[in-house]
């Protein structure tokens, strides 16, 4: 069992608009993981902070438990290791360097995992530092997500996802000749090409004041991005296609 209350309590609830009081007085069980006959691990953690930050735990805590001495949310279909990296985010309100290593594939398919698990239990602020995180790490090391990393991506998320365009971006601004020799083939995403070729063909007209969305606004990546107020915060910027 992983007693997540231990971590450090830092002052993110004042940041992110989270109710002071009381913040720390109730715990939920979660019990992650426990497919084909392994054992579920158990993560204890404060009530108000992940129903605040999360409208899964809000209706689960909510109705007929709202009273309860004790509540437990099972979540079997999912990684332990991604919940503890969101349990991590939930008290830090920052994904910890742990994972953040020179290992950039193991990372960069962390940062799509955490994503994935925040868009299930409906963490918005989450996503939005997931994508980010993934971009910062390819822009400060100069690489391109790899044929593995593009693979993952397209297998695991729906058409539109904000994931899937932030690989296309990266290629499509950032790549340059000799960046096709490195890339292995990747099966079953001619889509992803495609994409990246229209931008190339963008680029080939020397547009000199046209800017890669990622570099311009991380908001082009971000929950609600056809708001006028990214769910950042923000005022968002109109993308030109």
């Amino acid at each position: 069992m992983v007693l997540s209350g231990r971590i450090e309590k830092t002052s993110s609830a004042q940041k992110t608009g989270m109710p002071l009081k009381g913040r720390f007085e109730k715990t939920i069980l979660v019990a992650v993981g426990g497919e084909n006959g392994h054992k579920a691990q158990e993560f204890i953690v404060h009530k108000t902070p992940i129903c605040f930050h999360s409208s899964f735990f809000q209706k689960a805590c909510d109705g007929r438990w709202v009273e309860a001495a004790h509540v437990q949310v099972n979540l079997p279909e999912d990684d332990p290791a991604v919940f503890e990296v969101l349990v991590q985010w939930l008290y830090a309100q920052k994904i910890e360097e742990a994972i953040i290593n020179d290992d950039f594939i193991s990372t960069s398919l962390m940062l799509v995992r955490l994503y994935l698990l925040a868009d299930k239990l409906g963490i918005p602020r989450l996503k939005n530092i997931s994508i980010d995180t993934f971009v910062e790490m390819f822009e400060s090391k100069k690489l391109l997500p790899t044929e593995k990393i593009i693979a993952e991506i397209w297998k695991t998320t729906m058409a539109g996802c904000p994931f899937r365009q932030v690989c296309v971006d990266l290629w499509g601004w950032s790549s340059g000749p000799k960046s096709y020799d490195s890339l292995g083939e990747v099966d079953n995403i001619g889509d992803f090409f495609c994409r990246v070729a229209r931008i190339l063909s963008t680029r080939h007209l020397a547009l000199p004041k046209e800017k890669a969305p990622f570099r311009t606004s991380m908001c082009n990546y971000h929950e609600s991005a056809q708001s006028a107020i990214c769910s950042c915060g923000k005022k968002r910027e109109v993308r030109s296609e």
